[in-house]
């Protein structure tokens, strides 16, 4: 690849959309993590988990800069939703790889637009340059030989099972943001929960002051009062 060209986690996408490759969270940021690394980005720490941020720039992606962000501001589940999250689909439409198509519509009376994505010359082309960059890192792997602009692409395919060094990383993420999601899940249900409790508590007291007043109404009307 073109150091122009497609990032890892752009092929890592393609790749699964043409069913080539099965990809979990973890990899999709781990595909950006080895990036940005490599490029001079992040360091990884060599005493605690996590990267250390060397530089930034206006020229990365916004899902790379978002990841910056998060990881300046140690936000585990920014890190996540800044790969997961993001609108591949556009990123490849503004590329040119995807296209929309507009066809108009008709029936009786009423008029309206279909719309339809469809893949490009260009996406076609990248797809086997793709599919020959996977070819020839795995001949690398089996040659046990080591070529850096191409080896920034491993974790684009991960079938090949290259190197697990950012993907442990990206894994320790992933698990975090899933603590911290049940965490949120079990609070908000002790609070739906402590709230109902409450709901029905007050509701049984209202209850309880109505059925008192209805009572001694009754009792006033057959006497029970004196007057």
């Amino acid at each position: 690849m073109k150091k122009e060209d497609l990032r890892p986690v752009e092929v890592l996408y393609l790749m699964e959309k043409e069913q080539e490759e099965n990809a979990d969270k973890e990899e999709y940021l781990a595909s950006v993590l080895v990036s940005l690394s490599m490029k001079g980005y992040l360091k990884p720490k060599t005493e605690n988990k996590g990267f250390e941020i060397i530089k930034e720039d206006e020229n990365l992606r916004d899902y790379e800069k978002d990841i910056i962000r998060a990881i300046k501001e140690g936000d585990d589940r920014k890190i996540m939703s800044s790969v997961v999250d993001y609108n591949f689909k556009n990123f490849f439409i503004k590329r040119g790889l995807l296209k929309i198509i507009t066809t108009p519509k008709k029936w009786w009376i009423f008029n309206w637009e279909k719309k339809e994505i469809i893949k490009t010359d260009l996406y076609y082309k990248k797809i086997e340059a793709i599919k020959k960059l996977k070819e020839e890192l795995l001949t690398l792997s089996r040659n046990k030989k080591f070529e850096e602009n191409k080896f920034l692409y491993s974790y684009s395919f991960p079938s090949l099972k290259l190197d697990k060094k950012f993907l442990k990383y990206a894994k320790e993420i992933k698990d975090n943001v899933e603590d911290i999601t049940s965490s949120i899940a079990a609070t908000n249900t002790a609070i739906i929960a402590a709230a109902g409790a409450a709901s029905a508590a007050s509701s049984a007291a209202a209850c309880a002051s109505s059925c008192a007043a209805s009572c001694s109404a009754a009792s006033c009307s057959a006497g029970a009062c004196g007057g």
